[in-house]
Formats: C-alpha cells, sequence, structure tokens
C-alpha cells in the first residue's frame, strides 16, 4: 500500500507558546494526522504492516560520538593512563579532549573510570549522569553505572520500551512506513508512531523546529512527535483493549514522567551531536528523573 502525503498542515503538534513546556508530547491524534494527506505529496510513503520487528528498529547497542582519529587515539592513551594509575594525567588530557569537543562522551565515560577506581563514585556517579544522558547507546557506561550504584548501595533500573514501528529511508526517495502487527485488538497503535515520525522529518516538522540544520538528523522531539500520535490514539481505546505498553506509557504521563521515560526507554537512533533547542530546560528533568528512577 502506498500512501501520499502533501505538506502536513498545523496540528498544534510542535508549535507552542512561549509559557508553555517545549518538551511537551504533542497532541495528535494517528487518525486526524492520517486524514491530513493531500494529492501533491514532497514523499510517497510505503506502508509495511509486518508480523515481527524488523532488524534495525530500536537501534544499534553502541554508537560511537562523532569524533575525530586523533581524539580516538588519545582516549586509548588515556584508558592506558587509567589502567597504569596515572589518573591525574589521564584526567587532565580528558578535560582536554572535552573542551574540544564537549559531544565527546566516551570521554566523559574514561573520567568516570578514574573516579571510579580512585574511590570517588559520588563523583563518578556524576561523571556517567553527563555522559548517559549525552548517549544513552553505550554500553560501557551502563555497565559502569551499575558497578558504581553497587558501590554506593544503591541499583539501576534501566528504562526499556521494545520499538515496534520504524522508518527507513529508500534511495528511490520513498520512505518505509513499517510496524509489527499483534494477533490481538488493542495493540499499541506503532503505525501511527511510525507514521507520524516520518512526516515530521520530511513535511517540515524538522525544519522548522532546526531552522539552522544543514542537514536532517534525528532528534529527540521527532520521538516525541512520533509517541504523540500512538498514546494519544492509544488513550482513546477502551481500557480493557489496551496493550501493556499503552498502559504503562499511560501511567508514564499520569506520574509526568513520561518524557524522561522515553529519552532513556525508547530511542531508534542516537541523538544529534548539537543540542536541539531548549535543550537546556530539559536537561534538568533528564537528571531528575536519572536520580530519582534509574539510579535507586
Amino acid at each position: 500500500m502506498i500512501v501520499k502525503a502533501a505538506t502536513l498542515l498545523l496540528l498544534g503538534a510542535t508549535l507552542v507558546r512561549a509559557d508553555e513546556d517545549p518538551w511537551a508530547i504533542p497532541d495528535i491524534q494517528g487518525p486526524a494526522l492520517f486524514l491530513k494527506l493531500q494529492a501533491n505529496p514532497s514523499k510517497a510513503y510505503v506502508v509495511t504492516p509486518s508480523d515481527k520487528v524488523a532488524a534495525g528498529a530500536e537501534g544499534e547497542e553502541r554508537v560511537e560520538p562523532a569524533v575525530s582519529a586523533a581524539d580516538k587515539e588519545a582516549l586509548g592513551q588515556c584508558r592506558e593512563l587509567i589502567s597504569a594509575g596515572k589518573h591525574d594525567e589521564a584526567m587532565a588530557r580528558l578535560g582536554e579532549l572535552l573542551k574540544g569537543n564537549p559531544a565527546n562522551h566516551d570521554a566523559r565515560t574514561l573520567g568516570a573510570l578514574s573516579l571510579h577506581e580512585r574511590g570517588d563514585d559520588k563523583g563518578a556517579l556524576s561523571a556517567l549522569r553527563e555522559s548517559i544522558i549525552g548517549n544513552r547507546r553505550n554500553p560501557e557506561a551502563w555497565k559502569l553505572l551499575d558497578e558504581v550504584a553497587r558501590k554506593l548501595g544503591k541499583r539501576v533500573v534501566r528504562p526499556r520500551l521494545k520499538m515496534k514501528g520504524w522508518i527507513e529511508e529508500k534511495a528511490n526517495g520513498e520512505v518505509t512506513v513499517g510496524y509489527a502487527e499483534a494477533a490481538r485488538d488493542g495493540d499499541m497503535p506503532w503505525f501511527y508512531y511510525a507514521l507520524a515520525r516520518a512526516f515530521y522529518r520530511h513535511e517540515g516538522g524538522f525544519k522548522r523546529d532546526q531552522p539552522a540544520a544543514k542537514e536532517y538528523a534525528f532528534t529527540f522531539r521527532e520521538q516525541l512527535f512520533g509517541f504523540g500520535a500512538a498514546l494519544n490514539t492509544a488513550e482513546g481505546q477502551k481500557s480493557a483493549k489496551r496493550s501493556p505498553e499503552s498502559k504503562l506509557l499511560i501511567v508514564e504521563r499520569k506520574a509526568k514522567t513520561l518524557v524522561p521515560f522515553l529519552f532513556f526507554a525508547a530511542y531508534p537512533e542516537p541523538i544529534q551531536q548539537q543540542p536541539e533547542r531548549d535543550w537546556e530546560s530539559l536537561k534538568p528533568v533528564l537528571e531528575k528523573y536519572f536520580d530519582q528512577k534509574i539510579v535507586r
């Protein structure tokens, strides 16, 4: 089934007043979004239901930070210094790396490792908070976090949500809108999640929210746009027909923790290297969630 879509008109989804939360879940209904399709598309969207989740729908477990070859070599040298117990020298080098590239979150993880090995687990925890918020897809950081938390008498509860919707860019310009169908009624509306993400990416949402961007990069706002369409649609279902995923997200929304939950639990791609607009207002929310919900 090929669906043709025109420019997405105003949905009240990403436009907010100055006095509103710029990171609120967009108020979109999936069926209403679908009805906005018009005859003159900017893209052809190929809707692809499947009986299983596509490979890569949840992204890679490890995402490399955007660093130069020289910085990668310097990270290896810092790791060797830490192994040799030369922590002061390693931390000085890591500080230089971060000063040159604040998005080098692997440097923060190595800094946390140095602090941990010197017995400063509170300092290591703070560094890991910064590192994981910067790059949630670093198994080394999460493994180290488990060790640091145990030393502090705490435990790590890493939120997870099985992703069942995805989009895929084709060489011919088409965009696959894929989702896994469920055997039961009332499954999480993953179709609307994937469709909304594709529309946000290609039909003006990204350009509006990232006017200075020279090229497309996955953003957390795209993720919220997708979940806005899916969750708002799920909330319109009868309670008895809601899926476990829908029920979980509704509970998080009622607790006012849905946005940070999605940030840590459901990310199919890494966030862009340059901070998104209004990032500084979101970061304290993520730090609070990390301290209260992830490390307990």
